[in-house]
């Protein structure tokens, strides 16, 4: 095999060996509850409608929580996946 075939294979077992370490030390949270400030700013989110909010916003964040919100509803496992 060549050198650029072996350094794509171990490239790919080492992102896998840390996706897995990921979730293994990850996956005792995907059954909690919401934390104070994601359940706050998802409570507006979905009140409002809109993730525009005059006092405080992080735009990559409260997006990620809107589209959450829409495909999952209120279930804290997906939250916890993202």
């Amino acid at each position: 095999m060549s050198t650029y075939t072996n350094l794509f294979k171990n490239k790919i077992v080492v992102l896998a060996t840390f996706i897995g370490a990921a979730l293994l030390l990850f996956s005792p949270s995907t059954n909690r509850i919401f934390l104070s400030d994601d359940y706050c700013t998802l409570n507006n989110i979905v009140a409002n409608k809109s993730v525009w909010l005059e006092t405080f916003f992080r735009p990559v964040g409260d997006l990620t929580l809107l589209w959450t919100y829409t495909l999952a509803g209120w279930d804290p496992f997906y939250f916890y996946l993202v």
